[in-house]
């Protein structure tokens, strides 16, 4: 992994606006992503991980400009991609690529795979006709397709292999980052292991860099270099995975992690439920969004938003408890769990 910065995403917030009544009048807001800021370090893999409605997929479009934030900017090798023209996006657009969740809704059915993976040859313009057709191929047997099936439709294939299919049509371009939501979730266990390898193979092989998206801890574990916790569209907690998993710090963070199943029960320590369903977007919780749900929550929780406390080596911990006044030193309370 390099220190160079290749994403650098600053006080990013997004909200939608919530519409009822037979004129669609706005009534309220919902609040999908509040004040996150992260950076991606080039050829590294970043994991963001939380419950559903976190704000993980808003994140995802925001950083491909396929929604304008609110608030906030992407920075995409120094540039803000919120201020580029049509033209400057179309150019950047070839260096960030997305692997989609389904694949059975991500790809035409009623093209061929030789089509759909040379599809952003085509809208770019590289190559001649015989160009495209050998890039695809190349393509497909890269990502462990029989090149020789150019000519067959996605229904002839397996989930597992449309996704790799999908992953072919993002590479075509040879992108510098891929940001991939939840792109194994659909897939059967067995062939999730095998997708995850590939994509750790193509690192190594292209230089890429990851920014993946998920709700699954094992499968994050498996491929990611650093976490980001996102609850209630911001970013709780920011720790290499090593460290995450072996001493997670946020209260809400220890709770996933105890969720995490193990094969032997009598190995599993520290059991925790979370109480409560997490809050809704429309109307957030005063204070820090945690605070209905965490056994630590004090008085200043339910009225004060915690700032983001740096613990070190680019460990990041938005709590309460990290406050000076807490520890008296300046350092992390120990939360027993």
């Amino acid at each position: 992994m390099s220190e160079e910065k290749l994403i650098e995403v600053r006080h990013l917030s997004k909200s939608f606006p919530i519409k009822k009544g037979f004129l669609s009048r706005q009534v309220d807001w919902l609040k999908a992503v509040n004040n996150i800021s992260f950076s991606v370090y080039e050829g590294e893999t970043l994991a963001l991980v939380g419950e559903s409605g976190c704000g993980k997929s808003t994140t995802r479009k925001l950083l491909l400009n396929l929604l304008k934030a609110d608030r906030g900017e992407v920075r995409y090798r120094g540039e803000n991609i919120y201020d580029l023209n049509d033209s400057d996006m179309r150019r950047l657009r070839k260096k960030m690529q997305a692997v989609f969740q389904d694949p059975y809704a991500s790809l035409n059915p009623k093209w061929k795979i030789g089509n759909i993976v040379g599809e952003p040859l085509w809208i770019h313009r590289k190559g001649t006709a015989r160009e495209r057709k050998e890039r695809v191929q190349e393509l497909l047997s890269l990502v462990g397709i029989n090149p020789r099936f150019y000519d067959r439709y996605p229904h002839e294939f397996s989930g597992g292999q449309r996704q790799r299919i999908g992953i072919a049509r993002a590479l075509a371009l040879n992108p510098e980052v891929i940001i991939a939501d939840e792109p194994v979730s659909a897939l059967d266990v067995s062939i999730q292991a095998q997708v995850l390898n590939m994509f750790r193979r193509l690192q190594d092989q292209l230089g890429l860099t990851y920014v993946f998206i998920s709700h699954d801890l094992s499968v994050v574990k498996h491929i990611s270099d650093r976490v980001g916790v996102m609850y209630l569209g911001e970013i709780v907690e920011m720790a290499s995975t090593e460290e995450l998993y072996n001493d997670p710090k946020h209260p809400y963070t220890k709770a996933l992690m105890s969720s995490i199943p193990l094969p032997d029960p009598n190995k599993r320590k520290d059991l925790r439920f979370l109480e409560g369903e997490v809050p809704s977007p429309i109307n957030p919780p005063s204070g820090c969004p945690f605070h209905p749900r965490c056994e630590f929550a004090t008085e200043e929780c339910k009225t004060h938003a915690p700032a983001t406390h740096d613990l070190g080596e680019g460990r990041q911990v938005k709590c309460h408890l990290y406050n000076d006044r807490f520890t008296g030193e300046g350092e992390e309370m120990d939360v027993q769990m």
